[in-house]
C-alpha cells in the first residue's frame, strides 16, 4: 500500500509468478518504506523484477539472497516492452548491502536493473544472465557501487557481461569493484560503459 511501512526478516519467498501483467514475482513495493533483512528470494518470475520490484519510497535490502529468479518475455507472455531485473528491478531510493544475486535471468540486468540512482555495497553478482545487456547488473540510474563483485555473469546479445552503464548526462560512483570471468560476445565482456 502506498505510504505504508513494512519489514521482512528471516523469510524465504519461493516459486511465485506475476505474469503476464505483473511486476515483482516475490515482492512488489510501490511508494512504501520497506526493510528486508536475511531474506531469500528464490525461483520467482515476472515481467519486471523477477524476484522483487521496488518503485518509489525507500527500500533497504540487507543480507538478501536473490537466486534463480526470472524476468523475461517467455513466448510473448508479457505485455510490457521493458523486461528487466531478473533478481531486482529498482526505481527510487533503494539500498542493497551485503547481498547476493546468483543464477537470475532477464532481458537486461540479469541480477539487477536500476532506473534511478541506487546504492549497492558489499554485494556479489555471480552467474546471472541477460539476453540483451548487463548480465550481472544494468545500471540505468547512475548508481553508487562500493565493494561489489561481478563474476561469471553473461550478457550474450549486446554487451556488459558483468555490468552495463546507461547513464545519460549524469555521473556514477564506482569504488573497489571486482569484475572477473564475465562474458559478452559483442562488446564489454566485463563492463560496458
Amino acid at each position: 500500500c502506498s505510504g505504508s511501512n513494512s519489514t521482512l526478516r528471516n523469510v524465504v519467498i519461493r516459486g511465485n509468478a506475476a505474469v503476464p501483467y505483473g511486476a515483482g514475482g516475490a515482492t512488489y513495493f510501490w511508494e512504501t518504506t520497506q526493510t528486508l533483512e536475511d531474506v531469500q528470494i528464490i525461483g520467482n518470475s515476472s515481467c519486471q523484477g523477477g524476484g522483487a520490484y521496488s518503485r518509489g519510497g525507500t527500500s533497504t535490502y540487507t543480507r538478501v539472497t536473490f537466486t534463480a529468479n526470472d524476468a523475461q518475455n517467455r513466448a510473448g507472455a508479457c505485455t510490457t516492452a521493458a523486461v528487466d531485473g531478473g533478481g531486482l528491478y529498482a526505481v527510487g531510493a533503494v539500498t542493497v548491502q551485503a547481498s547476493l544475486f546468483t543464477g537470475n535471468t532477464a532481458s537486461s540486468g540479469g541480477g539487477m536493473s536500476t532506473y534511478d540512482p541506487v546504492t549497492v555495497t558489499d554485494t556479489v553478482f555471480d552467474g546471472n544472465t541477460a539476453s540483451y545487456l548487463g548480465g550481472g547488473m544494468d545500471d540505468g540510474g547512475c548508481s553508487a557501487l562500493t565493494d561489489v563483485t561481478f563474476r561469471n555473469n553473461s550478457g550474450p546479445s549486446y554487451g556488459g557481461g558483468g555490468l552495463s552503464l546507461q547513464c545519460n548526462g549524469a555521473s556514477n560512483t564506482y569504488r573497489r569493484l571486482t569484475v572477473t570471468g564475465n562474458s559478452a560476445p559483442l562488446s564489454g565482456a566485463n563492463m560496458a560503459l
